[in-house]
């Protein structure tokens, strides 16, 4: 049009005007059909079953899940089992001492924590929670923090029970630091033999970073780590029913042999000092921690505060109770060891 224009206006006319050339459009305004999702998958819940599809809800997903693990520890148990059969091992886990504690003790004149006569006594072996065999017990322990109430309970399971004692010495700690005493802390004198035993101790010196730990079954049982958890484990073997006889009293032991674990042995300065404070309050009350005689809470708490260095700047509820401690049978067994 512009051409034409131009050649209009000068007085030329070279004819109509004509497109030189025309284009087509590089695109169409069809309407483009999105799709409704990035790609299809199946749903993880649906199952063919006998060629139809069902839907399972979780609880359903859930059971199944548990039926598969029931059946791999069916499958477990049996491989167990095999093992057990194949390489001659005696009992089951079945046979593990029932949680109980000690907590009383015959007469005052007695030094072992026995159990009140008020039902049958089991057998030796129901005691030991062994049908047949030999118990083995390992405590290991440092000797820079000598465990005495574990070797006041070991001295009172040799006076119930054959037991076969035994001490030995780690590579992890010097020769020099254990002495001869502590060499000979834990020994069967009377020529006892293993097949003649309920019971066997031993007691390895060893560095150990959170306090002694007790091995009872490497294949059945974890490590027993701290004093106060070992002493249950040993009064449980001492005395077995004491929870059904009196479970408000070995309730309380339980509590104090926490305080003694927790804040006496592993506590901070100002637990410890609040802990002795508590033991203060409750001996104002009656010359024993628990009832008319020494139960396992004394002996723990004793060896805490010896090994803590808080005997000697007890107060006098406390100081007055150590002495008591040291007059009675139960502690003559550990008494060299407090020079």
């Amino acid at each position: 049009h512009v051409i034409s224009n131009m050649a209009a206006s000068s007085g030329i006319a070279n004819g109509p005007y004509v497109p030189m050339y025309t284009f087509k459009p590089y695109y169409t305004l069809d309407a483009v059909s999105l799709p409704e999702g990035m790609y299809k998958v199946k749903n993880y819940q649906e199952v063919s079953h006998q060629g139809s599809s069902l839907s399972i809800s979780p609880i359903d997903s859930l059971e199944q899940r548990q039926e598969d693990v029931l059946k791999k520890l069916e499958r477990l148990q049996e491989s167990v089992s095999k093992l057990a059969e194949r390489y001659s091992v005696s009992g089951s886990p079945t046979d593990i001492p029932t949680p109980t504690l000690s907590a009383t003790t015959s007469s005052t004149t007695s030094s072992q924590i026995t159990v009140r006569n008020t039902q049958t006594q089991p057998s030796q072996s129901s005691l030991l929670g062994r049908r047949n065999g030999v118990l083995d017990l390992v405590i290991c322990a440092d000797p820079a923090s000598i465990p005495l109430s574990l070797i006041v309970l070991c001295e009172n399971l040799s006076n119930q029970h054959k037991v076969l004692k035994s001490t030995f010495v780690h590579s992890s700690v010097s020769a020099e630091s254990v002495s001869d005493k502590f060499r000979s802390l834990l020994t069967s004198n009377n020529g006892i033999k293993r097949d003649n035993c309920d019971l066997a101790i031993n007691l390895i010196w060893r560095k150990v970073p959170n306090g002694p730990q007790l091995v009872v079954d490497p294949t059945k049982q974890t490590t027993i780590e701290g004093e106060a958890n070992i002493a249950r484990y040993l009064t449980r073997l001492l005395n077995p029913s004491h929870e059904e006889d009196d479970i408000v009293t070995a309730t309380l032991i339980d509590e104090i042999l926490d305080l003694a674990q927790l804040q006496l042995l592993d506590g901070k300065t100002k637990e410890k000092t609040a802990a002795v404070r508590t033991l203060n309050s409750m001996l104002g009350k009656s010359d024993w921690l628990i009832g008319s005689e020494p139960s396992v809470a004394d002996v723990v708490c004793w060896s805490a505060l010896h090994q803590t260095n808080q005997a000697s700047s007890s107060p006098a509820n406390v100081k007055k109770w150590l002495n008591l401690c040291s007059q009675h049978k139960l502690f003559k067994s550990v008494s060299g060891l407090l020079s």
